[in-house]
């Protein structure tokens, strides 16, 4: 959220009679669902100088964190040492994204679809994609779309998702192989805006979490020396533990794509790969998390430490021949 729609809500909260009313972020909210689910067990799936990468990406925006472990008095805690930006970049990106190639293959195969029409392959292509990523059995699904006059039923158009297809564009579009060198494109822009909350001029997810990585080499300086003298040295800093969240994540595919992407920066680092940590519900997490948070806020749990991240740019385009 940017500052006004933070606003907002607490004005709706307030409204709503919902009293002293706390905001909790997204990639946060996903890590206490995790903690509240082990029921206690999380402290035997991590150690003292893990860092945990929390990936989530929704619906409509990406967003990551970094969470390190420590110890104090002889108990593991847990302090957010870097979060991201609120990248608008999500599954919905990729459905549209589907929707244009089918739409692609249907023109030259001399079908042509109006407005309407390609909004409602959209939504039939976002069922394709997520029965096509959870089912290996699925090498290609059918999709019905209405026709428009008078013979709507004799007019449905009717296409196919084919599995090719579907990992060619979200792996090679969203998830592509990349080095730990590469950077977003970014957009052209002027004037005051808030970090993260423009629309990604760039669909590669892998790029983006480049970048953050890279910009946060010197994150666990407060936490961890060790950690921190070693992400330095290899320009980026090197999770230990990655916590996926977010429907697009229900894939095994595009998990093990993005882990073997990171585990092979990590390698080419001279650092052991990174574990998965299990997620129960992806879809559900950050619900479950916020009445985690809830119950900690009581007392009756571990509180993650470290403060709202949040930055403004001003961004000056210069004049263009």
């Amino acid at each position: 959220f940017d500052a006004s729609a933070r606003d907002l809500t607490m004005e709706a909260a307030a409204a709503a009679g919902l009293p002293d009313p706390v905001l909790l972020e997204e990639p946060q909210a996903a890590l206490y669902a995790w903690i509240g689910a082990t029921r206690g067990a999380w402290r035997k799936q991590v150690n003292v100088g893990d860092v945990i990468l929390v990936c989530d990406v929704g619906g409509g925006t990406t967003d990551l964190s970094l969470i390190a472990v420590s110890e104090e008095e002889g108990d593991l805690t847990l302090t957010r040492v870097a979060v991201g930006e609120h990248i608008l970049l999500g599954g919905d990106n990729m459905d549209l994204a589907l929707a244009h190639q089918v739409r692609s293959r249907m023109a030259r195969e001399g079908t042509r679809l109006d407005g309407w029409q390609f909004l409602e392959l959209g939504h039939a292509c976002r069922s394709a994609k997520e029965a096509i990523l959870t089912n290996a059995a699925v090498t290609r699904l059918p999709v019905a779309i209405a026709g428009r006059g008078s013979k709507l039923v004799g007019g449905t158009l009717r296409a196919e998702v084919l599995r090719s297809e579907a990992e060619q564009v979200l792996l090679e579009g969203f998830f592509p192989e990349v080095d730990i060198s590469s950077r977003p494109r970014e957009a052209r822009g002027l004037g005051l805006a808030e970090w993260g909350l423009e629309y990604a001029a760039d669909a590669a997810i892998t790029s983006h979490l480049a970048a953050f990585l890279a910009r946060h080499c010197g994150a666990l300086a407060d936490v961890s020396d060790r950690s921190s003298d070693a992400s330095r040295a290899a320009g980026f800093a090197m999770p230990t533990a990655v916590l996926f969240n977010g429907g697009v994540f229900r894939s095994t595919l595009l998990r093990a794509r993005l882990l073997g992407i990171l585990d092979r920066w990590l390698e080419d680092s001279g650092a052991p790969p990174a574990r998965e940590l299990g997620a129960r519900d992806m879809e559900q997490a950050v619900a479950l998390g916020g009445a985690t948070f809830a119950w900690v806020r009581e007392g009756k749990g571990l509180r993650i430490r470290g403060g709202l991240g949040h930055a403004y740019y001003v961004g000056v385009e210069s004049a263009m021949p």
